[in-house]
């Protein structure tokens, strides 16, 4: 045992956390991540630094080895001009810049190659609902095998933005949208493939059917295997008479949402949005950290529209954004005007944020109206962007039909969910909520 970090996590939740970030050098070195701070332990000594504090999952990308780590300050996760990268091996940190007219945001590793986007300063924009808006325009693969740190491709496609990437092996998805004239909207996915990858497979694996074997699974080695007679090796025991526990501080500044798939955590991340649409897509559910649901597949066949959908007098002459947000305070007997605190630079999220202390604010934005129906069934209603200036509640449901509270008339009134879902995506499926 070199080193022993006592945590009071469960086993598959510490699995996940931990295992975003380990790495040990051969002058034993050992760096971790823990929610969110990087520290860099002494397995000699135990002495224990801080490299790191205050990263979020949207701002941090690690190499498959785990010997890159890249971020951008916490201070400027809306949009950086710079992102550090450091080489824990020498413990050299470098600094990776665009233009002076541009962002740069991680976006991941392909192997041990760098893979970062790079957006317009005057694209990001934080919407109307609060959210930022990085449409990348150029993503990059650099190498990190080198100093000069060498740019390997850009990719570039006039009139689409990328708006996060996938990596799988050695092809990268690039999660593509445009601009519609009033939000930024799907378009087709893209893909950079690494042909130079398939010369790096040391084996290859097939099946093969036989009636005598059924199935049989082979291994090709592009080589000659060297026949050897197999060595058995067996440890030395050494016995340690330091105590070898390290304690970290435990920091929960963020919220931390877990994907449970059959009883295994296969996410960990501080988007909630991000936890459902994978727990949809797996069958599984979404846990807070208090040990809660924060989403589930099942939810009730229909939900009544709620009854005490109204506006308070202070926005009543107020825009769809503001009276949409007073009403949902409204419904929580909290009367404050909300035009006015969006008139003071306040976007619709932070004004929930700062006033329901007894809720967990939910950003939604990136679901479907699907799957955001589960919260209307459990008594919340869902603030919904229809328009770059106009939104609605979503306060009921049926099997084929949402109910939804427009404030420009006052009154609810039902559409098809398969419209609705049309208009929610047309106006970027901006969604947020709460729970208690």
């Amino acid at each position: 045992e070199q080193v022993f970090i006592p945590s009071s996590q469960s086993y598959e939740v510490m699995k996940s956390e931990l295992g975003q970030l380990m790495y040990v050098t051969e002058s034993g070195a050992f760096y971790i991540m823990v929610d969110g701070n990087v520290y860099g332990i002494d397995l000699n000594s135990l002495d224990t630094k801080v490299l790191v504090e205050g990263l979020s999952d949207e701002a941090v990308a690690i190499s498959e080895s785990n010997r890159f780590l890249a971020w951008v300050d916490p201070s400027a996760v809306r949009g950086s001009d710079t992102i550090h990268m450091i080489d824990f091996v020498t413990e050299k940190v470098t600094d990776v810049t665009g233009s002076a007219s541009d962002y740069v945001k991680p976006l991941g590793f392909m192997q041990e190659d760098f893979v970062y986007g790079v957006a317009k300063s005057a694209d990001v924009v934080v919407d109307a609902a609060g959210n930022t808006l990085f449409p990348m325009y150029q993503v990059k693969i650099m190498d990190t095998s080198s100093e000069e740190h060498e740019i390997l491709k850009t990719y570039e496609k006039p009139g689409y933005y990328v708006q996060n990437i996938t990596i799988s092996g050695y092809t990268i998805y690039l999660n593509r949208i445009q601009n519609n004239g009033t939000a930024y909207v799907d378009a087709d996915q893209d893909m950079i493939m690494n042909r130079e990858g398939d010369s790096l497979k040391v084996v290859d694996i097939a099946t093969k059917n036989t009636d005598e074997k059924e199935t049989q699974v082979l291994i090709t080695l592009q080589d000659e295997a060297k026949k050897k007679t197999p060595k058995i090796l067996t440890p030395k025991e050494t016995i340690l008479e330091q105590k070898r526990e390290v304690s970290l501080k435990e920091e929960k500044d963020n919220n931390r949402y877990y994907v449970y798939v059959k009883g295994e955590v296969v996410l960990t991340t501080d988007s909630v949005s991000d936890a459902i649409i994978a727990a949809n897509s797996q069958m599984g559910v979404v846990i807070g950290e208090n040990q809660q649901y924060v989403w589930k597949r099942s939810r009730k066949t229909a939900q009544a529209a709620f009854n005490d959908i109204v506006v308070g007098e202070e926005d009543s002459g107020a825009g769809s954004i503001a009276q949409c947000v007073n009403a949902i305070l409204e419904k929580e007997e909290i009367n404050i005007s909300v035009s006015a605190l969006i008139s003071q630079g306040e976007t619709p999220k932070q004004i929930l944020l700062n006033t329901l202390k007894d809720a967990t604010v939910l950003d939604l934005t990136g679901c479907t109206v699907y799957e955001i129906l589960y919260y209307v069934s459990n008594g919340y209603p869902v603030f919904a962007m229809t328009g770059s200036n106009d939104a609605v509640l979503v306060v009921g449901y049926d099997a084929n039909n949402v109910v939804l509270y427009d404030p420009a008339v006052g009154q609810t009134y039902k559409r098809t969910t398969a419209d609705a879902d049309e208009m929610f995506f047309n106006a970027g499926n901006i969604f947020f909520t709460y729970q208690k």
